[in-house]
């Protein structure tokens, strides 16, 4: 039934390259979003859970790039079927004998980015209600260790593993690490909506249980990124910058506020030469630096050229995943809103960097 789909997908402009998708040029068609929900959901159908062997035959790297469209249409709205594209993914990939080290680990990441995206949706639902989900720090944090231990591998013993080519190494410690920030952020977002409704006992117990699996989060990171890569280096230095934030926001650890401004205007490469999707990764630090500076700095030169900086960005970025909440937020702050919708921050910017 699904003996094609490759080639299908191909034709609709979902190419498979290394890593999964090639781009994100298709997403211009609603005709082929609409497909690839309908035909995604129809697969996962042919999915029981209770029965291990009851799953549809599919070409394993098809299902990945369905999985990974999946999250660019559905963004935050849903986990589930982007996660259940994965487990099928996985299960083909053992059956036919395809299963390489690069692959496991692209659907291990689906599955947690799933996950975590899961658990993003239930807390927010609960919030809405006016109720604290209790199992989200449990839940989260076994999704963040997994994902640890697979960095961790990839640092200490990723020379050992057979590779299918020379740059696969580098390419599945990129894609890791991009993931684990991506989660590790969402959760502070998601911290920062819950404060609304949190007692002193339970920020505390969120910040015990997460601040270190966080922090080795950033050390992992640390060890990969350089400035070889924009978008790691942006990203590390965005993620070390957002947690001192929030901590010193939460009267934790008291960071000089010049320090976190530090590792901010680095993420931000203000002076670099970028390519749009380069740009795109620094957002969120041009963000948490308007964030910052619209306090006791507003009006001061450094802010001034802050605001230059983060519409430069905006002007320069591709406009992929959450660029239109990063323009809506942005330019909030910029007009002298400092009073950030949260619920609507939170929505927006936990399931995708």
């Amino acid at each position: 039934m699904y003996e094609n789909l490759l080639e299908e997908l191909a034709n609709r402009g979902l190419n498979w390259v290394p890593g999964g998708l090639e781009s994100h040029d298709w997403s211009d068609s609603e005709e082929t979003r609409l497909w690839i929900i309908e035909s995604s959901t129809q697969i996962v159908e042919g999915l029981n859970h209770t029965e291990p062997n009851s799953y549809p035959d599919v070409d394993p790297r098809a299902v990945i790039l369905m999985s990974q469209a999946c999250v660019v249409i559905l963004r935050t709205k849903d986990g589930s079927l982007s996660k259940d594209l994965a487990i099928i993914g996985w299960l083909n990939a053992e059956q036919r004998g395809e299963m390489d080290i690069e692959l496991e680990l692209i659907l291990r990441g689906l599955t947690a980015r799933g996950r975590a995206i899961d658990c993003g949706i239930f807390f927010h639902n609960n919030f809405l209600q006016g109720q604290y989900d209790t199992s989200f720090v449990s839940d989260i944090a076994e999704v963040i260790n997994e994902g640890n231990l697979s960095m961790e591998l990839l640092i200490d013993n990723g020379e050992n593993i057979e590779w299918a080519d020379d740059i696969a190494y580098s390419r599945c410690c990129g894609n890791q690490a991009m993931l684990m920030a991506t989660i590790v952020r969402g959760v502070f977002v998601q911290l920062e909506l819950g404060l609304k409704i949190m007692n002193s006992n339970q920020i505390a117990e969120f910040l015990q249980i997460i601040g270190p699996l966080a922090a080795t989060t950033n050390l992992n990171y640390a060890k990969f990124s350089s400035k070889d890569s924009a978008i790691h280096y942006s990203v590390c230095h965005t993620m070390m910058g957002y947690m001192a934030f929030i901590m010193r926001n939460l009267g934790g650890v008291d960071f000089p506020i010049n320090s976190i401004l530090d590792s901010v205007n680095k993420a931000c490469l203000d002076d670099s030469e970028l390519e749009g999707v380069e740009v795109y990764y620094t957002l969120f630090a041009h963000l948490l630096r308007l964030r910052i500076l619209s306090g006791s700095f507003a009006g001061s030169t450094q802010w001034d050229l802050a605001v230059v900086n983060a519409r430069n960005a905006l002007n320069n970025s591709k406009k992929i995943n959450a660029y239109d909440a990063y323009c809506k937020i942005i330019n909030q702050i910029i007009d002298g809103n400092n009073v950030i919708d949260l619920q609507y921050y939170s929505e927006q910017l936990f399931g995708l960097y």
